[in-house]
């Protein structure tokens, strides 16, 4: 797995897989499902709070990535792909119950996000590459807590024991990379700043 975004390179056994999916390998898509499902789940779930929708979104989002299975450039991670879709997604379920008046607490800050343009894979290219770019960023340390956290759905826990540091530690580089990525996002692309909304609702 490439981690969140940038700094982990796929393998050349993931290589391969996506080179069959792309060919229209329905195996290799199961593969791809059972690889990133539930860390794609998670991340949605954090966002819309809800197991029925979340599990929708989840589906749709997966349905995209077969729908879009041509286009996959095999230099980025599917992973990364599927976050930036799966967080589009969330976030249009968001917008869509703030307007219908029953989204909960974190309303507030969704208001304030522009709508994005429309979604398509060079849409979804370039949110990549700018949440690359940020993640890029930040120590190495910091980026495998938040990779751990993110994309392999580690409890903070789990990552402490894993990387020997403690709970608070992990909490507080979370914190400081989430910090970090909106402060960068919203200083260099303020157009984009909508990208940096998952990060204000997934990290305790």
């Amino acid at each position: 797995m490439a981690g969140i975004f940038y700094f982990y390179p796929m393998t050349m056994d993931e290589q391969q897989v996506v080179r069959e999916f792309k060919a229209g390998s329905h195996s290799a898509f199961e593969q791809l499902y059972n690889q990133y499902s539930a860390a794609v789940y998670a991340n949605i779930f954090k966002m819309v709070r809800q197991q029925d929708l979340a599990e929708d979104i989840l589906q749709d989002v997966f349905a995209v990535l077969w729908t879009s299975r041509e286009k996959i450039d095999l230099a980025q991670s599917v992973g990364n792909w599927l976050f930036v879709v799966s967080y589009h997604k969330s976030l249009s379920f968001l917008k869509k119950r703030l307007r219908e008046n029953i989204v909960p607490a974190i309303g507030s800050a969704i208001a304030d996000i522009p709508e994005e343009p429309e979604m398509d894979e060079q849409f979804y290219s370039a949110q990549l590459e700018l949440l690359n770019t940020a993640v890029g960023h930040l120590p190495l340390h910091k980026q495998r807590v938040f990779r751990l956290y993110h994309f392999e759905n580690k409890t903070f826990d789990e990552i402490a024991q894993e990387l020997n540091l403690s709970v608070s530690s992990v909490k507080f580089y979370l914190k400081q990379s989430r910090a970090f990525i909106r402060q960068y996002v919203g200083g260099h692309f303020p157009h984009a700043v909508g990208l940096s909304l998952l990060l204000l609702v997934t990290i305790p």
